[in-house]
C-alpha cells in the first residue's frame, strides 16, 4: 500500500494562570493595583499550564 500525505491538525483549549504576591490595603485595591498595570508578560516565572486536546481532524493533501 503506498504512502500517502496528510495532514493532522490539533485543537488545544489551553488555560494559563499565575499567582503573583503584591501589598494593598485592601482587597478592593489589590484590584485597583492590576487595573493601574499591565498584564504580567507570559514569559515571567511562575506561570502555569494546562493543556486540553479539544479536536483533531486528518485531511489527505
Amino acid at each position: 500500500m503506498a504512502k500517502r500525505r496528510l495532514k493532522v491538525t490539533q485543537v488545544f483549549r489551553v488555560e494559563k494562570w499565575i499567582t503573583l504576591e503584591i501589598e494593598a490595603e485592601d482587597l478592593a485595591d489589590a484590584i485597583d493595583v492590576f487595573e493601574a498595570g499591565s498584564a504580567p508578560c507570559s514569559s515571567l516565572p511562575g506561570w502555569t499550564d494546562r493543556w486540553d486536546l479539544q479536536a483533531e481532524f486528518v485531511t489527505e493533501l
